[in-house]
């Protein structure tokens, strides 16, 4: 990144003249078409000043320029292969031509290590009877033992041998690993149309697998080698089954207490349809004046409402109901003065 990015601009520069602003340039200007790789640029930046002040190259009173830069925003990335993508991936891997890169891939998927350390194992590093392969030295500093599984191991007895070759997915050069696989994940996604995945996608793709099968965070945490355990935290996305159910308890009250509420209103405001002594046939009258009494008025508003049959209003302390003599239950009902 440095030799895309600073170099070629601030090469013949000396460090201590370099500054805050100039970085921020550079921020922008890759910013446009690449922000991630803009913020990974300035922390970069950020970590060889402080190196550099540490081994005394550049004055100590100098302030980093790669600090106090606004960065792009950034969102986290949850994009992994999902079972419905599997058989379309897998057939653009088989039939991919470059077969070292295709059997890298398969490990990717299969064991969740990184891609440089796929690419930097050998064949000394496989434990054949313990089922683990060595990974002498990971992103986060530290040796690990990455169980291997039978379909992993039975990947790696597909990968041809090379006597003059140490590493299990070699390259072209005699003695060497290979060394990008860009090349081929570039046709699998025009092949596939997943134009939105990546190779460190493969990685998320065994822990989100992991979690929806059931295992925890701890042991997803284990199996891909974080260091950091907020890392491992950000898999709780994937655990869409214990969503789910916590979902369907909440549920399960809503839909008790509802019930619960529509039973006792229809307690006390049973349908007009349904038998009961208060529920008469209505005398076929145009008007009729109801009395003061609070029962009286709440019993018959009650059921002229629910039936149809108009709209009331409160003239001089009493309640008239306008009733429409011709098919009540269809016509709109209109108030009228009344004398009282």
């Amino acid at each position: 990144m440095l030799n895309r990015l600073l170099i070629p601009r601030f090469g013949s520069h000396l460090a201590a003249s370099i500054t805050r602003a100039d970085i921020a340039g550079i921020h922008a200007d890759y910013g446009k078409s690449h922000p991630y790789g803009a913020n990974r640029f300035i922390c970069v930046v950020r970590k060889m000043f402080i190196v550099g002040r540490q081994l005394g190259m550049i004055p100590e009173e100098m302030r980093n320029p790669g600090t106090e830069i606004q960065r792009f925003p950034e969102h986290k990335r949850r994009r992994y292969v999902t079972p419905a993508e599997i058989p379309r991936l897998a057939a653009a891997i088989n039939d991919d031509p470059n077969e070292f890169a295709g059997h890298a891939l398969w490990l990717l998927l299969l064991t969740g290590v990184r891609r440089n350390e796929i690419l930097a194992a050998k064949w000394a590093d496989v434990d054949w009877d313990n089922k683990t392969l060595y990974i002498g030295k990971t992103k986060n500093g530290e040796a690990v033992l990455t169980p291997l599984s039978r379909a992993a191991i039975a990947r790696l007895k597909l990968i041809p041998k090379f006597n003059d070759n140490p590493f299990i997915i070699c390259g072209a050069i005699p003695g060497k690993p290979l060394a990008y696989l860009d090349a081929m994940w570039r046709r699998i996604r025009l092949k596939t149309g997943f134009h939105d995945l990546r190779i460190h996608d493969l990685r998320r793709t065994v822990g989100s697998w992991l979690v929806r099968d059931g295992a925890s965070l701890h042991l997803v945490g284990a199996v891909l080698n974080h260091k950091d355990q907020k890392t491992t935290a950000g898999y709780a996305y994937f655990q869409t089954e214990d969503r789910q159910k916590a979902l369907d308890r909440h549920g399960r009250k809503i839909v008790q207490i509802t019930k619960g509420g529509v039973q006792r209103r229809a307690k006390h405001n049973p349908p007009v349809d349904a038998p009961s002594e208060g529920n008469q046939k209505l005398p076929r009258v145009s008007e009729y004046q109801i009395g003061d009494s609070p029962r009286s008025v709440d019993d018959r508003t009650y059921r002229h409402r629910r039936a149809g049959f108009g709209r009331t209003s409160q003239l001089g302390g009493r309640l008239l109901v306008r009733v429409p003599h011709e098919r009540p239950c269809r016509a709109r009902a209109t108030f009228t003065p009344a004398v009282i």
